[in-house]
């Protein structure tokens, strides 16, 4: 014989409603469990990147995953250590301006199994170190990582196969480059535990001009 389900309304603040679902126990003992996943009332301002980090996908010797190496306490997070690059690579922060930078995952599932389409799109200020940049990098693929406007790190790409960046320069009432990174990647976007590069390169010598160098 089969157990019975009750639908429980509870009485939440005004113009909420949540209906919570109860399972009895049949008469055979049998039951269920019951698990909440993510929240009903989100996160705020996450869709903005704030600050933009970029990596040469060419340098990065091996991206270990949360599998891997985990972030005790923190699923689905790549841990501040999991990032392996070459000595001599050079990390390169992006000046953004405030409110203009989104990142947009697609998962994508055919024949070949599973996917993932990454974007993001900046609107940056146009300066001659910049236009320097994007001559020299014109070829490579890159490890992204960011932040958002709540504080929560990021990383998407993958060892030797990254981001590919175009841009677009306009000169209306500012003078501003719109970049454009995507990637085709077997991996997700991951949380990252940290974005401070002192954490995520420890052994490195920073120089805070545009161009964010190191030795590691």
């Amino acid at each position: 014989m089969s157990g019975f389900l009750f639908l429980f309304r509870v009485k939440m603040p005004p113009k909420t409603v949540l209906f919570r679902r109860i399972d009895l126990v049949d008469f055979w003992g049998m039951t269920i469990q019951e698990q909440k996943v993510g929240t009903w009332a989100g996160f705020p301002a996450v869709g903005f990147v704030a600050r933009l980090k970029l990596v040469p996908a060419d340098q990065v010797v091996n991206l270990l995953t949360p599998d891997q190496l985990p972030t005790p306490g923190k699923p689905f997070t790549v841990n501040k250590a999991g990032i392996l690059v070459e000595v001599g690579t050079t990390v390169y922060e992006l000046n953004l301006r405030p409110a203009q930078t989104t990142f947009k995952q697609d998962e994508i599932v055919d024949v070949n199994g599973t996917s993932y389409a990454l974007s993001i799109e900046a609107d940056v200020p146009t300066s001659p170190d910049l236009v320097k940049f994007l001559q020299l990098n014109r070829a490579r693929r890159w490890l992204a990582i960011w932040i958002d406007l709540t504080g929560q790190a990021y990383v998407a790409g993958q060892a030797n196969k990254g981001f590919t960046l175009t841009h677009q320069r306009s000169l209306t009432s500012i003078n501003s480059t719109q970049l454009s990174l995507r990637a085709r990647c077997l991996n997700p976007t991951w949380y990252l535990e940290s974005f401070l590069s002192s954490e995520l390169f420890p052994d490195a010598a920073f120089d805070h001009s545009f161009a964010i160098s190191f030795d590691s």
